[in-house]
């Protein structure tokens, strides 16, 4: 393959930080390292990373008023 035609090497230790911190969108991790979503879904179920954090913080007595 002449270099004109090499794709860059892909972090994927930067990917699997961002993703499972899972403060950016999924579309957003894959914008920022140039990746598909189906790369990124395939190294996620391979490689058993861990679930993202999706927790939030929810002040519990301000939603119940």
């Amino acid at each position: 393959m002449d270099e004109k035609h090499e794709k860059p090497a892909i972090d994927w230790d930067a990917v699997r930080k961002d993703y499972e911190a899972g403060e950016a969108t999924l579309d957003a991790i894959c914008a920022v390292h140039r990746i598909t979503r189906s790369a990124l879904s395939w190294r996620v179920k391979s490689r058993l990373w861990a679930p993202r954090n999706n927790t939030t913080n929810v002040d519990r007595p301000q939603i119940i008023k």
